[in-house]
């Protein structure tokens, strides 16, 4: 892991890449029964976690604690579960 910013932001990506493919592949066959697991990957997963780095980004000294990198692993276990 790089940094903590870029972890959250690169879990971030790969949560809003695999929302938009399943909003993709619900458009395309009309099926519309993965909505919320669609909506939690592109709100909590994307967006959530983006704010998430951007914070750790703004305040380094905030991201280097122990604390931080529990936070990450909390809310990225949050998505999954969420999910």
């Amino acid at each position: 892991m790089k940094t903590l910013p870029f972890a959250f932001f690169a879990s971030a990506v790969i949560c809003v890449t695999v929302g938009m493919g399943l909003g993709i592949f619900m458009g395309a066959s009309g099926d519309h029964s993965y909505a919320e697991t669609h909506a939690h990957l592109n709100l909590v997963g994307w967006a959530t976690l983006a704010l998430f780095g951007i914070y750790y980004e703004l305040t380094p000294q905030a991201a280097r604690t122990r604390l931080a990198r529990v936070h990450y692993v909390v809310a990225v276990a949050g998505v999954v579960i969420l999910v």
